[in-house]
């Protein structure tokens, strides 16, 4: 092949029949295109899936049964403001709200509800609000703290004494319950397992330097933006962490399996409580199946909780 090096105003110029530079430069051009197009592909994925998990998130198919509440005693209420809910009435005068996670249906509430309820308390079930009568978008416990602050208005109408109100919550129900506490203004026995310490941390991770950790990062804010597009809501203001530091009185008992300490949650909030608290850790627990990791022992510790805080 013919190579001819001329001198051209002072510049080196190579030429060949087949431009041996200018395949250089466009194979170093293909290169840089091809880096481009797999970034952006990267990005579109990761943003693509982070909209699909937090549609999914928000918008659960509800997990309860309302005939299978009001086939056992409960009695259905549905509120001008859309909140359903399941009573039982109780026989020592006390009653446990409970607030379950996402659509609800958790099979670890029902491990603990039939002792409490063969102790005489009453039992007070939200439906999440997916299993509404107009199903609703799901905050995460954002607005579910309203849900519950209204069934704590409405047993104290009901002529439940404040004194004798539980609250549970199980995953984004026990961020609920915390934050309903801190704006209650009463003095609450409260039970929160398995919830994340502040939403904002929570849905954007941990920020890590490298472009390794690129689509990571590219991942958790993107859901953290989802949400807050999706929902209207900022999660910087939502942070069960900060509401427990604002709880003046009761008592609070946290419980985690050991499979959930990785993110120092229980940690986080155990200290930022200023009542009296008890940390409850399940060996070999996780995610919602603390009940079947620690069997008997765990249900008990939630019936004897509440026996001692708002029993007889």
């Amino acid at each position: 092949m013919e190579c001819l090096i001329i001198l051209w105003g002072g510049k080196l110029d190579f030429r060949t029949g087949g431009s041996i530079l200018k395949k250089r430069y466009s194979l170093k051009g293909f290169l840089l295109l091809a880096a481009f197009t797999i970034v952006v592909v990267f990005f579109l994925m990761d943003v693509g899936l982070s909209g699909l998990l937090v549609t999914g998130i928000t918008y659960p198919p509800c997990g309860m049964e309302w005939g299978t509440y009001s086939s056992t005693g409960y009695e259905i209420f549905d509120m001008e403001s859309g909140v359903k809910m399941a009573y039982l009435e109780p026989s020592n005068g006390a009653v446990v709200v409970i607030m379950d996670g996402l659509g609800g249906g958790s099979t670890t509430i029902e491990s603990f509800v039939p002792g409490l309820i063969s102790e005489g308390f009453g039992i007070l079930r939200v439906g999440t609000r997916r299993c509404w009568d107009e199903p609703q978008q799901v905050t995460l416990g954002a607005r579910e703290a309203n849900d519950v602050l209204e069934a704590v208005a409405f047993l104290v109408n009901e002529g439940i004494q404040e004194n004798k109100i539980g609250l549970y919550g199980f995953s984004t129900g026990g961020a609920a319950v915390l934050m309903a506490a801190a704006e209650s203004g009463y003095d609450l026995a409260i039970v929160a397992e398995g919830n994340y310490a502040d939403l904002d941390r929570h849905l954007g991770g941990e920020q890590k330097p490298g472009l390794r950790y690129l689509p990571e990062n590219v991942f958790y804010k993107s859901v953290w933006l989802w949400y807050r597009v999706l929902t209207g809501i900022d999660p910087a203001e939502v942070s069960p962490v900060r509401s427990a530091s604002e709880i003046g009185g009761g008592s609070v008992m946290l419980v985690y399996g050991t499979g959930e300490l990785d993110d120092n949650y229980a940690e986080q909030i155990f200290e930022a409580l200023d009542v009296e608290k008890e940390l409850l850790i399940i060996e070999g627990g996780f995610h919602g199946g603390n009940h079947l990791a620690g069997g008997g022992s765990y249900s008990n510790a939630i019936i004897d909780f509440f026996s001692r805080t708002i029993g007889d």
